[in-house]
Formats: C-alpha cells, structure tokens, sequence
C-alpha cells in the first residue's frame, strides 16, 4: 500500500526502469546503432503500466518505462526501432 511505500523505494524503482534505460537506450544510440545506421532497442515493461492495485510505485515506473519508450520511437533516429514488450501471466487461447 501507499502509505508503507518510502521515498526510497520510489527513486530505486524509478531509477532501474526510467534512469537505467536512459543510459542504456543512450550508450545504444550512440555507440551501435548510429555507427551501424540500424538496429533495435527492446525494452522490457509490464501490464502494471496500466496500474495495478496496491503496486503504486512499480506502475508509476513501468508507466514511466512505457512513456520513455513510446517518446523515444516517435523521432529519429530510434523511429520505428524501439519497442516494449509487456508479458502478462494471464493465459489467453
């Protein structure tokens, strides 16, 4: 629940999925897929974007995952080569 979540829970959480795919989308960009004029970067979220009970802070950061994303594959030169992918436990037919 939210009122047993700290401060620091929320910064961890936001730093692992926004902050640490910055980085790496970044050095990606730069260093392999510039060079290289292709590639793809594929970020890993969850269906807890969409905000799932009692779990405040890790919506709040695969929300934050799924925007940075979303903004990333929007302009080159990442358009059309950036993607998350958010697996659920559900079984479907």
């Amino acid at each position: 629940p939210l009122h047993e979540q700290s401060s620091a829970d929320v910064r961890a959480l936001l730093e692992l999925n926004v902050v640490g795919v910055h980085a790496v989308s970044s050095a990606v960009l730069r260093h392999c897929m510039l060079p290289a004029k292709r590639g793809r970067i594929i970020n890993i979220s969850s269906r807890a974007h969409l905000g799932n009970p009692g779990q405040t802070n890790y919506s709040a950061a695969k929300a934050g995952l799924i925007g940075f994303t979303r903004a990333l594959a929007d302009r080159p030169p990442a358009a059309r080569a950036c993607v998350a992918f958010s697996p659920s436990s559900k079984l479907t037919n």
